[in-house]
């Protein structure tokens, strides 16, 4: 087969007849996998920085992980089916990659800690639990700067947290459009 040089339009001839063409089959460190399905894995940082901190894997250890050894997981082998982990990610009895080791806990609790951390970020970042936080922290302002009881009332009933699209008004969608002016600044034909 011969292959042409799209920029000098000089035909090559083909360095490996009669060879496949097909990438190394690098190991698959990523997608490491548990001989138990109760088991959840994950890589975490073993040092970081150039004092190499041990923090992250500290707190960690603390938070229920414990390193896998390597008889307790698997890595693909690239063809479609898993294998043991090479030799070369093994060291001490940990299975490690660089400045990462692989941590184990159970399934349970970790897919409960993710759980809890969706629901926390739901919270969050909903629109009327942000007005309910905002509603809060103006109250706390407002007491915390001494208005008494019943001015802080009325400055209630007035002042309100900002919520998008809470009016029945629409949104303008010409707003700023017309030569950088404000609606209040552009000319009514």
């Amino acid at each position: 087969m011969a292959m042409t040089n799209p920029q000098q339009n000089v035909e090559l001839s083909d360095p490996f007849p009669g060879i496949e063409a097909r990438p190394l089959q690098l190991p698959d460190f990523v997608n490491v996998k548990s001989k138990n399905p109760a088991i959840s894995f994950r890589w975490v940082n073993r040092a970081v920085g150039v004092a190499a901190s041990t923090q992250r894997l500290d707190e960690m250890i603390f938070a229920g992980f414990v390193p896998v050894k390597p008889e307790e997981a698997l890595i693909p082998n690239g063809k479609g089916g898993y294998v043991s982990v090479p030799p070369n990610l093994i060291k001490n009895g940990q299975i490690i990659r660089g400045d990462l080791i692989l941590m184990k806990i159970d399934r349970a609790a970790y897919d409960g800690a993710l759980k809890y951390n969706w629901e926390r970020s739901i919270v969050r970042m909903h629109p009327e639990r942000q007005l309910q936080t905002g509603k809060k922290q103006l109250a706390t302002a407002v007491s915390q700067a001494g208005v008494p009881a019943g001015m802080a009332r009325t400055l209630a009933s007035k002042l309100q947290a900002f919520r998008p699209g809470s009016s029945d008004k629409t949104a303008d969608p010409n707003f700023m459009a017309e030569e950088d002016k404000l609606p209040s600044e552009r000319k009514e034909d």
